[in-house]
């Protein structure tokens, strides 16, 4: 397809971006009907979903500022530039300073402009075994199983490429495509590995287990976040009752404590241009801040757990011992592997190839994934007795566009390890203290361990030895004696111990429960407990991590909740 048509935009947006974004309001008005604040998947689905509604007004405020002011955000290929500038929230992880982990810490980053972070995400699309939503509706999230959910994910997916899966809906908002529609060299050499280990070839939309294409948010080599899909194409027909605001930090939620039906939300307090600022909500505040900053706002508001509001002198409004615990995150091991192989040249430049074509290098990421149940027993998150059957480990296998290395990286899905995010002060603008906690528990090390064994088993197929493949490890940790496969456990504990990566899928921080669950912060229709008129729509909900990256299960969340909120305010959309 030729992308002439969409000229206008690469030069203006793609090439030297906008500064002016016509959807953006410099100041609200006084009181709205619903606030949502932050504008990634969760809460830009929202307030569209909200906005379908005659007669109410929604303010939609982002701490960041408009994601046109950074045009690497619209190209896929340079999402890895967009760390640590100032769309990124630059969050680190205090540092570890316990066995296995010697001073360490982990950068997490986030994103700080329009869209959150699915403006600066690497575009992966994946929902997740079935098996984690039962976990889910299993743990007490009631209503939230596979069954419940997947009309949810088949209503924010619009499949746009040939031969796509049947499961993927086709008349969402969120437009997606595939990667490996025309197998590279690499593609057929990782999957013919695969084949020899007794790893089929699937789509993991289909059936999670074995090598897959990679679906992603990506549409004609343009990058689908929250705000391309969910508001620019519905706010000029909106923009009397959808207002969004950027530059606005909230620093709480204004709750009256004094309410005859208890504590109630009615409005936020944000930090813009060095001022503070208030506004109301008549119905609902709807915090969509992300694992780390919506219990940050939790906590500033009063909600969290008794003590550690009083030593900060915050006065208690709801004691909610989960605000920020129960961090959940994918740790994952990596390696790099030369071959002897080479991709034919390329017919133009990248940077032609996507300018005509909208494809290309520049377009896509040349990713395979391969889904791995291991034979290890007891690493299920689900409460329930019954076996779930959710894989272990995700494998990413990238290649180069000039090959010939490649990246193995394993990912793992479900953590024992359970970390923490508390307040560093009562200043919005001091960042929480995170403490993961990763590898506390000793069965993710064995999992982590059992993924670099997997590695070894790809390195003896004879696809890998045809290729020439050999696996380059870091000189650190006795590698000379641990050239060869196989290593000695002591060498992987000590690589996973000094290498090992944060993954960016936080989650967990106050999430879905049973009123029985002493941890739990929302009921199972998103409400934080005890606090009426206040709901959280976002990745901290999760009860357990999913088996993937978590973009499309917030959107997921998203869709539902805004379903949840009309059918509690009684709202008739058009």
């Amino acid at each position: 397809m030729s992308f002439l048509p969409n000229l206008f935009l690469i030069l203006s947006v793609l090439l030297i971006g906008l500064n002016f974004d016509p959807i953006v309001r410099q100041e609200p008005d006084a009181v709205y009907d619903f606030i949502v604040v932050g504008s990634g998947p969760g809460g830009a689905t929202v307030a569209s979903r909200l906005s379908e509604i005659p007669d109410v007004k929604i303010l939609l405020l982002e701490a960041g500022e408009s994601d046109l002011n950074d045009p690497r955000i619209q190209i896929p290929a340079r999402a890895n530039e967009l760390d640590q500038t100032d769309i990124d929230w630059k969050y680190e992880t205090e540092a570890i300073s316990r066995p296995p982990f010697s001073d360490r810490s982990f950068q997490m980053p986030r994103g700080k402009t329009l869209g959150g972070t699915s403006s600066i995400n690497y575009n992966v699309y994946m929902r997740g075994s079935p098996h984690d939503f039962d976990s889910w509706k299993d743990s007490g999230a009631v209503g939230w199983g596979w069954s419940n959910v997947e009309p949810y994910f088949r209503k924010v997916e619009n499949a746009t490429m040939d031969g796509m899966s049947a499961k993927l809906g086709r008349n969402g908002n969120l437009k997606l495509s595939r990667n490996h529609n025309k197998p590279s060299v690499a593609w057929t050499f990782i999957k013919n590995a695969a084949s020899e280990l007794g790893i089929k070839t699937t789509d993991y939309n289909d059936d999670m287990l074995g090598i897959s294409p990679v679906t992603f948010t990506i549409h004609e080599g343009i990058r689908q976040n929250s705000m391309t899909a969910y508001i620019r194409p519905i706010h000029k027909e909106r923009q009397n009752r959808l207002h969004i605001v950027t530059g606005a930090l909230v620093s709480k939620v204004l709750i009256d404590n004094d309410s005859p039906f208890g504590p109630k939300a009615y409005g936020v307090e944000y930090l813009k241009n060095g001022k503070y600022h208030t506004v109301r909500a008549r119905k609902e505040v709807i915090i969509s801040a992300g694992a780390i900053g919506t219990p940050q706002i939790l906590l500033l508001s009063g909600i969290g757990p008794k003590n550690d509001l009083q030593d900060l002198e915050i006065p208690v409004i709801k004691d909610l011992p989960g605000v920020g615990s129960n961090l959940e995150n994918h740790l994952s091991i990596n390696a790099n592997f030369m071959t002897n192989l080479t991709n034919p040249p390329p017919e133009m430049k990248p940077v032609v190839q996507y300018i005509l074509n909208g494809n290309g290098s520049m377009s896509m990421f040349p990713y395979s994934a391969v889904f791995v149940k291991l034979p290890l027993n007891d690493t299920s998150t689900s409460l329930n007795a019954r076996r779930r059957l959710f894989p272990d480990i995700l494998l990413f296998v990238q290649e180069s566009p000039a090959l010939p290395t490649l990246l193995y990286l394993a990912m793992l899905l479900h953590p024992k390890s359970k970390g923490k995010v508390t307040l560093r002060s009562k200043d919005i603008q001091d960042y929480p203290v995170i403490s993961p906690n990763y590898l506390e528990h000793g069965d993710d090390l064995q999992v982590l361990k059992e993924a670099y064994r997997l590695m070894e088993k790809f390195e003896r197929t004879a696809a890998f030895q045809k290729a020439g493949a050999r696996v380059m490890m870091p000189s650190i940790c006795n590698v000379t004696e641990n050239k060869y496969a196989p290593r000695s456990d002591r060498f992987y504990n000590c690589l996973i111990w000094e290498t090992s990566g944060s993954e960016h899928h936080q989650c967990c921080t106050a999430k879905m429960g049973s009123s029985s669950d002493e941890y739990a912060v929302v009921d199972s229709k998103l409400r934080v407990i005890g606090v009426k008129g206040l709901r959280v729509v976002d990745a901290s909900v999760f009860p357990h991590q999913t088996s993937s990256n978590t973009q499309a299960s917030v959107y997921m969340v998203a869709e539902k909740a805004a379903d949840l909120i009309k059918q509690t305010w009684q709202l008739r959309t058009l």
